[in-house]
C-alpha cells in the first residue's frame, strides 16, 4: 500500500500544470496526395539515419525528408505494424495474414520484402491482422488479435495462441507483456502467465503498455491511465484524465520527457512529465484529422502521428509555440500586452483580448475583439496603470473589452513614458509628436510638439537624463530635448551618414538594460554624453556578430537579450561576468515568418516573450534548449538519365556510401540525397561538387539532387554538404563514382586497334608500292611520249617562226615600199603643185609689175595684191591635197583615218588633220605651221578635240590617239 500511495504522490507532483505554457505546438501535415499512398497509417518506425517508415493501407511507406516511396508486401494487404531492427538493419512488418521483413537488395537497388509467415503450416496462416512487432533479446515478436508469433535467431517460428483477444503488447525490461480484457499477462517459458494485481483491468481495453521508470503505465481506451507496480494496479491520477476518457485513447507513447496519447476524437494530448504542462494538437490547432491511429517519438523528441487520414508531425520539443493556431488567427501580429488579467493582441484587423492565465484546452479559446478599435493596431503600452493602444485612427485608452479615443490624436505609432516627468507621456502619430497628461482621473492631450513636426513615424526612447531618442527609418537618429512645460521640443543633434553613422537609413534605437544603443548596419553605437557623439561599441557589436542590416534588440525580463532581423533571430544570456552565451539556432525555424519593423514584442510573464508573425503570434521561452542531434545526410540514389531512367545505386536502411561503377552507356546521371529535417520544407540547403569534374562547389540550393550529363570515363568523388537551417549545423558526405570506359576505350579494344592498324599499314604499304611501281612505269612512258611530242612541237614552232618571220619581212617590205611610193608620189605632187603655184604667182606678179609700170590707180594695185594672197591661201587649204594626204596616211598608218572617221563621224577636216599630226608625233609648233594658225590656237583646238572625243579629264590626248591607231 505504501508503494501505491508513493505512486500517487509522485504522480501528483509530476502532473502539476503550469498554465502559462498552454500554447499550441507547431504542426506539419502530410496528406495522402503528398505521399501518394493510402489514407490510414497504423504504425511508425525510424531508422538509424533518420528515415521514417509507416504502416500504411497500401504497404510500407517510406520518407527521407525529401521523397516518399511505397513498398508492398507479398499478398498486397494493409500493413498494420512496423519495427526497425538496428542489429539486422531490416524493417519487420505485419500485415493481413502476413508478416516478414524488408531489406535492401543490392542487385535491384530497392527494399525487398521477405515473407516469414510463408514458412508457417498452412493451417496457421489465417491469423488475421498483425497489430504489433517487438524485439525481445534475439527474438522478433509478431502479435495478432489471437496469436503471438516468436521468430527466433535460429529462424524458427513459435506460435502461441490465445483464446481471448489480445488488446496490446510490449517488451519492457526484456519481458514480453500483453493485455487482455481480463488482465495483464507475460510470456514466460513459452506460455502466458497472468500478472498478479491486475484484476483492476478487468473489462477494460488497454491500448498501450508503457514503461515509466519503475512502474508500467497502462493506457485504456475509456478509463484513462492506470499504473502497475508489480503488485497492484490503480488509476494514474492526472489533470487530463477526464479529457482522455472523453476523447478515447487509441495509442500512446512515452519517453523521458513526455507522455503522448493519440485519441479517437481529440487528436494528440501531450503531457510533460517534468513540468506537468499539457499540449493539445487536433483539427482546432492545425492538424488535418483528429483520429490518431499510431504515435511515436523521433530522434529530435518530436512526435509523428499516423492519422485516419494522413500523417502529422508535431514539433513538441521546441522553444516556441503558436499562440492561437491558424483556425483562431485574428490577422498579422503587431503588438501584445498583458493588462488587468487579460492578454491583449493588436493585429492588422483590430484589437483582441483573452483571459489570463492561458489555459490548456483541446479547443483553444478564440480572442474576442475590443469594441471601438478596428483596423490596424500599431502598439500597446501599459503606462501608469493604463493600457494605451496606438492604432490607425488614433490613440486609445483600453479598459476590459471597451476603448476610448483620446481627442486630438491621429494615427499613433508609439508611446513612451516620461519617467522624469511623472504623469506625462510622449507619443508619435501621423502628424508628428505630442504629449499626453494623466491626472489619475483621465488622460488627455497636453500639447503638440511643433519642434518635431518634420520627423514623423519615429520610434521613441527616453534616456536616463530625460532626453528623447527618436529613430526614423530614412532620416537617421534624432536626439531631442523637451522644454520645461513639455509643450515643445528641440532637436539637439541629428546623427546620420555625415555624423557618426555610416548611413541615414535603417538605424534603430534599442535598449540594452538601462542604456540606449543605436543599431546600425555595421554594429552597435552608444552615446557619449561628454562629447555628444555616438561611439562604436565593439564589445556589444560582437555579442551577436551579425552585420549588414540593423538588429532589433530587446532586453527581456531575465536580462536575456533578444535580437532579430530579416532571416535572423537569436538570444544572448548573461554569464554573470560581463559576457554572453548566444543561441542562434533554437528559434531559427521562425525567423522567416517574423513581422519586423512596425509593432513591438510583448511579455507574457518573466519567462515568456510574445513575438509577432505574419499569421499571429509566437510564445517563446527564455530557457535555452539542449540541442538535439541531426539526422544523417544520405546519398539516397543514383539513377541514369540516358534514355529510360534506371537505378544504378540505392542506399539501404542505413546509408553507407560505397563506390558506384557506371557503364559508359549510362554516363548521364542524377544523384539524389537528403538530410531528413521534418520541421518544414526547404529547411535544408545543399551544395555539391564532383571532384575531377567540377572546379568549385555549387551555389546553395534546396533541391535535393544534382544532375551530370555525359561524364567522361574516369573515377570521381561526389561530395555534398547540407546546411540545416534549424540546427545551424553543416554535414558532408561523399561517395566514389566510376564511369567505365566505353568498349572502344578498353585495352582489348586498343590491342585490336593496334592489330588492325598494323595490318592496314602493311597492306597500304604493299598497295602503295605496287601503285608506285605502276605509276613509275606510266610516268616514264608518259615522259618519253612528252619528249617526242615536245620535239615535234619544237620543230613545228621553228617552221612556224620561219614562216612568220618571212611574212613579217614581206609585210615590212611592202609597208616600206608603200611608204617610199607615197613619199615619191607626195614629193612629185608637191613639186608639181609647187610649180603650178609658183607659175601662177609669177603671172600675177607680172601683171602687178605692169600695173605699177603703167601707174595704175592704187585700188587696182591693192586688189591685185589681194588676189595674189588669196591664191597663196587657197593653195595652202586645198582640200584635194588633203584627200590625197588622207589616202597616203591610211596606207602608212593602217587605215587610221578610216577608223577615226568611223568612230567619230562628227569630226571636221581640221579635227582630222590635228588627229593625224598627233598620230605622227608632231609638236604644237610644227602643227601650227602646217595648219597655218598660231600656237595658242593649237592648244584651243586640242581642248575642243578632247570634248569631241568624249575624253575624261585625266586621259592623255596623244596616248588616246595612239591607241586608236593601234586598235
Amino acid at each position: 500500500m505504501k508503494t501505491k500511495y508513493l505512486i500517487i504522490i509522485i504522480t501528483l507532483l509530476l502532473t502539476y500544470t503550469h498554465t502559462t505554457q498552454a500554447q499550441l505546438p507547431l504542426v506539419r501535415n502530410f496528406t495522402p496526395a503528398d505521399y501518394n499512398s493510402g489514407k490510414q497509417n497504423w504504425g511508425m518506425a525510424q531508422t538509424g539515419d533518420g528515415q521514417m517508415f509507416f504502416a500504411n493501407n497500401i504497404g510500407l511507406l517510406g520518407f527521407d525528408g525529401e521523397r516518399w516511396a511505397t513498398y508492398l508486401v507479398d499478398n498486397y494487404t494493409t500493413v498494420r505494424a512496423v519495427m526497425y531492427d538496428k542489429q539486422r538493419d531490416v524493417i519487420y512488418a505485419g500485415a493481413t495474414n502476413e508478416f516478414g521483413y524488408y531489406s535492401h537488395n543490392a542487385a535491384t537497388n530497392r527494399l525487398q520484402y521477405h515473407s516469414l509467415s510463408a514458412a508457417l503450416p498452412e493451417a496457421e496462416r489465417n491469423f488475421d491482422e498483425i497489430w504489433a512487432v517487438h524485439r525481445q533479446a534475439d527474438n522478433i515478436v509478431f502479435q495478432s488479435k489471437n496469436n503471438i508469433f516468436i521468430y527466433s535467431s535460429d529462424k524458427k517460428i513459435t506460435n502461441i495462441k490465445e483464446k481471448q483477444r489480445i488488446e496490446s503488447s510490449a517488451v519492457i525490461a526484456g519481458r514480453l507483456i500483453f493485455a487482455r480484457r481480463d488482465g495483464l499477462f507475460e510470456i514466460a517459458g513459452g506460455r502466458p502467465r497472468k500478472l498478479r494485481g491486475t484484476d483492476a483491468l478487468h473489462g477494460l481495453t488497454v491500448r498501450a503498455i508503457l514503461p515509466a521508470d519503475s512502474i508500467i503505465l497502462l493506457a485504456t481506451s475509456d478509463e484513462g491511465v492506470f499504473a502497475y507496480n508489480g503488485q497492484t494496479t490503480c488509476p494514474y491520477p492526472m489533470d487530463i484524465t477526464p479529457i482522455l476518457r472523453e476523447s478515447q485513447i487509441f495509442c500512446a507513447a512515452i519517453n523521458s520527457e513526455y507522455m503522448a496519447f493519440g485519441t479517437v476524437s481529440n487528436g494528440l494530448i501531450l503531457k510533460n512529465r517534468k513540468t506537468g504542462n499539457v499540449i493539445y494538437a487536433n483539427i482546432y490547432t492545425g492538424m488535418q484529422n483528429s483520429t490518431v491511429l499510431s504515435i511515436t517519438f523521433d530522434r529530435q523528441n518530436n512526435i509523428w502521428l499516423g492519422l485516419d487520414n494522413g500523417i502529422s508531425y508535431i514539433v513538441a520539443d521546441s522553444p516556441h509555440r503558436d499562440l492561437l493556431g491558424r483556425r483562431n488567427s485574428v490577422g498579422t501580429g503587431y503588438a501584445s500586452a498583458v493588462y488587468a488579467g487579460r492578454l491583449y493582441l493588436g493585429t492588422n484587423q483590430g484589437l483582441f483580448s483573452m483571459p489570463m492565465p492561458l489555459k490548456s484546452e483541446p479547443r483553444p479559446q478564440r480572442p474576442q475583439p475590443v469594441k471601438g478599435i478596428a483596423g490596424q493596431v500599431w502598439s500597446l503600452r501599459v503606462i501608469g496603470g493604463r493600457l494605451l493602444c496606438g492604432a490607425d485612427k488614433g490613440a486609445y485608452v483600453v479598459n476590459g473589452d471597451r476603448s476610448r479615443l483620446i481627442d486630438g490624436t491621429d494615427g499613433t505609432w508609439d508611446f513612451c513614458e516620461l519617467k522624469h516627468h511623472p504623469g506625462y507621456i510622449i507619443a508619435s502619430d501621423y502628424k508628428g509628436f505630442y504629449t499626453l497628461h494623466d491626472d489619475n482621473k483621465s488622460i488627455a492631450m497636453h500639447s503638440r510638439l511643433d519642434g518635431l513636426a518634420d520627423i514623423q513615424n519615429g520610434s521613441l526612447k527616453e534616456d536616463k537624463d530625460g532626453t528623447i531618442w527618436i529613430g526614423h527609418w530614412q532620416k537617421g537618429i534624432y536626439h531631442a530635448q523637451l522644454n520645461a512645460t513639455l509643450t515643445d521640443a528641440t532637436i539637439t543633434t541629428r546623427y546620420g551618414k555625415n555624423n557618426g553613422l555610416v548611413m541615414d537609413e535603417n538605424n534603430i534605437t534599442c535598449r540594452m538594460g538601462n542604456d540606449i544603443v543605436i543599431s546600425s548596419v555595421d554594429g552597435l553605437y552608444k552615446y557619449d554624453s561628454r562629447s555628444g557623439k555616438l561611439i562604436y561599441d565593439k564589445t556589444a557589436s560582437t555579442i551577436f556578430n551579425s552585420y549588414g542590416s540593423p538588429l532589433e534588440i530587446h532586453s527581456m525580463p531575465n536580462n536575456t537579450l533578444l535580437a532579430m532581423k530579416s532571416h535572423f533571430i537569436a538570444t544572448a544570456s548573461s554569464d554573470g561576468k560581463g559576457g554572453y552565451t548566444v543561441d542562434s539556432t533554437s528559434l531559427r525555424s521562425i525567423a522567416d515568418g517574423l513581422h519586423l519593423g512596425l509593432g513591438d514584442i510583448g511579455y507574457l510573464d518573466s519567462k515568456h516573450v510574445i513575438l509577432n508573425h505574419d499569421d499571429g503570434f509566437y510564445i517563446v521561452g527564455n530557457n535555452t534548449r539542449r540541442p538535439r542531434p541531426d539526422n544523417l545526410l544520405m546519398i539516397r540514389r543514383i539513377t541514369s538519365t540516358t534514355g529510360t531512367d534506371s537505378t544504378l545505386y540505392s542506399a539501404g536502411l542505413t546509408d553507407k556510401p560505397a563506390e558506384t561503377v557506371l557503364p559508359h552507356s549510362l554516363n548521364s546521371i542524377r544523384i539524389e540525397f537528403a538530410l531528413p529535417e521534418y520541421t518544414g520544407p526547404h529547411n535544408v540547403e545543399y551544395r555539391c561538387m564532383l571532384e575531377g569534374y567540377d572546379k568549385e562547389w555549387s551555389s546553395p540550393v534546396s533541391a535535393p539532387y544534382k544532375e551530370y550529363t555525359k561524364l567522361p570515363h574516369g573515377t570521381y568523388t561526389f561530395r555534398v554538404k547540407a546546411h540545416n537551417r534549424i540546427s545551424g549545423r553543416t554535414h558532408e558526405v561523399s561517395t566514389v563514382i566510376t564511369v567505365s570506359a566505353a568498349w572502344y576505350e578498353t585495352w582489348p579494344a586498343y590491342i585490336i586497334y593496334i592489330v588492325i592498324a598494323a595490318t592496314a599499314i602493311a597492306y597500304i604499304v604493299r598497295l602503295m608500292k605496287r601503285r608506285a611501281e605502276r605509276e613509275l612505269t606510266r610516268v616514264k612512258a608518259q615522259q618519253e611520249q612528252q619528249m617526242r611530242e615536245k620535239d615535234i612541237k619544237l620543230q613545228m614552232e621553228r617552221e612556224k617562226r620561219k614562216h612568220q618571220m618571212a611574212e613579217m619581212r614581206n609585210e615590212q617590205l611592202n609597208i616600206e615600199l608603200k611608204h617610199k611610193q607615197s613619199q615619191l608620189t607626195d614629193s612629185t605632187m608637191n613639186l608639181m603643185r609647187k610649180n603650178d603655184m609658183l607659175q601662177q604667182i609669177d603671172e600675177n606678179m607680172h601683171e602687178l609689175s605692169e600695173s605699177v609700170r603703167r601707174g595704175d590707180a592704187k585700188p587696182k594695185l591693192t586688189k591685185q595684191i589681194q588676189e595674189i594672197r588669196k591664191s597663196i591661201q587657197d593653195n595652202m587649204n586645198d582640200d584635194d591635197n588633203w584627200e590625197k594626204f588622207e589616202n597616203n596616211f591610211n596606207m602608212v598608218y593602217d587605215d587610221f583615218m578610216k577608223v577615226l572617221t568611223a568612230r567619230f563621224p562628227d569630226l571636221k577636216i581640221n579635227d582630222r588633220k590635228l588627229c593625224a599630226y598627233l598620230r605622227m608625233g608632231l609638236s604644237s609648233k610644227e602643227m601650227a605651221s602646217l595648219l597655218n594658225m598660231p600656237v595658242r590656237s593649237i592648244e584651243t583646238a586640242r581642248y575642243r578635240l578632247r570634248k569631241k572625243l568624249n575624253m575624261t579629264g585625266g586621259e592623255n590626248l596623244t596616248e588616246f590617239i595612239q591607241n586608236i591607231g593601234e586598235s
